[in-house]
């Protein structure tokens, strides 16, 4: 009987703090999925940013370079 009482007293014991550590575990995981979520939609504005970027550096160089057709031929033209 004393075996049984033992186990008694040890859960009484012991459940508060298993009790504590659940529910630090389950707060827990929700917050790094609220903060997994977060991440994926700041991955994909930073992605949109870097797209729309890209696309107007792309812009940009396509203008220099006909640019510097434009000036070549204008050169040629003054050289003849």
């Amino acid at each position: 009987m004393t075996e049984q009482t033992n186990i008694i007293a040890n859960l009484i014991t012991v459940s508060p703090v298993v009790g504590v550590l659940i529910y630090f575990i389950l707060y827990f995981q929700k917050v790094i999925k609220a903060y997994k979520l977060e991440i994926e939609k700041k991955d994909e504005q930073i992605e949109k940013l870097y797209e729309d970027k890209t696309s107007q550096a792309v812009e940009v160089v396509s203008m220099a370079k006909d640019l510097n057709e434009t000036l070549n031929k204008l050169a040629d033209k003054i050289a003849n």
